[in-house]
């Protein structure tokens, strides 16, 4: 039996991981995320920060917060959207042409 994830498997797992809510202790980052709107930082005041569900790149500690960058974070974020989705079409069609190389 194959005990590596399939490339579409860890893909997957990739994606699901940047959905999770952001504790603001990420040890690769040199300084830590904060609220786009509000700049609160998560490791400074116990808060936990979320991303964007669209582009996944801005952090927001409440609802609040992201209704009021909206206005200046859409247009981008839309772009941003538009080439992850083509991303992950590209991907998937690679993931259907090579799953059969990792599985044999």
């Amino acid at each position: 039996p194959n005990s590596f994830p399939s490339f579409s498997e860890a893909l997957e797992k990739e994606i699901l991981d940047k959905e999770k809510p952001y504790d603001g202790k990420d040890p690769n980052l040199e300084s830590e995320i904060k609220c786009a709107w509000c700049r609160e930082s998560a490791a400074n005041n116990a808060i936990t920060l979320s991303r964007c569900v669209r582009c996944k790149l801005v952090w927001y500690c409440s609802k609040e917060c992201q209704k009021e960058d909206f206005d200046g974070h859409k247009g981008y974020c839309k772009k941003i959207g538009k080439l992850e989705a083509s991303t992950q079409r590209e991907s998937a069609a690679l993931c259907s042409t090579t799953d059969h190389i990792f599985s044999a």
